[in-house]
């Protein structure tokens, strides 16, 4: 077993430098087509969220499409300090969209709970799973630190329940009871302000 895990080193490490190969490049043609592609000039101008959100899923797969509507709900709050990022799915370009001072939540449909939701305090990992394609939180934060050559902002994954995830269906009952849940708190969180959102993260986790 040790001989397999040290045989395969490598071709993680390669792996590795292969995707942070990918984003350099992607920041640097960012860079030259004068930023237009990565966010409007007048967000430039603005000051930095206070608390950037990744938000990801599927809507036509039943319990998937959580992520998309707790960002839905986010968003119709219009709060400038709060900046929302939803896509089909977490992916390594994402790094791009993490800002320098600002703290990080992720919201993602999750089985890995029963009911409810719960949110966990997240740290870079190089384990995980993660490609040009699709990338996880804990290794989405690890490349980051090893592009931007920072340490990585604060971070919290918010797993929501989830059980069903058939093509065309609707989200399940499980799903629908979490979604409100994890509405509520999160409203009740940016209701708060943003002085006081990092504070009552650390407190729920």
């Amino acid at each position: 077993m040790r001989r397999g895990v040290t045989n395969s080193s490598p071709i993680l490490r390669s792996s590795e430098e292969h995707s942070r190969d990918y984003v350099t490049r992607r920041i640097a043609e960012s860079g030259r087509s004068g930023g237009a592609a990565a966010r409007p000039a007048s967000t430039a101008q603005a000051p930095g969220p206070v608390l950037t959100v990744f938000a990801w899923g599927n809507t036509a797969r039943g319990d998937d499409a959580i992520g998309p509507i707790l960002a839905e709900r986010l968003r119709a709050m219009e709060v400038p300090e709060l900046r929302v990022i939803e896509d089909h799915q977490l992916n390594i370009e994402h790094v791009t969209d993490i800002e320098n001072g600002s703290a990080v939540l992720f919201i993602d449909a999750s089985i890995e709970i029963d009911e409810g939701f719960k949110l966990e305090r997240i740290g870079p990992s190089r384990d995980g799973n993660f490609s040009t394609h699709a990338i996880s939180p804990q290794a989405l934060l690890n490349v980051y630190e090893q592009t931007m050559k920072q340490p990585a902002p604060e971070s919290w994954l918010l797993h929501v329940a989830a059980r069903e995830f058939e093509l065309g269906a609707e989200p399940g009952d499980v799903a629908i009871r979490a979604i409100d849940e994890a509405g509520r708190f999160l409203i009740g969180l940016i209701e708060r302000g943003p002085a006081n959102w990092r504070k009552l993260l650390l407190q729920r986790c």
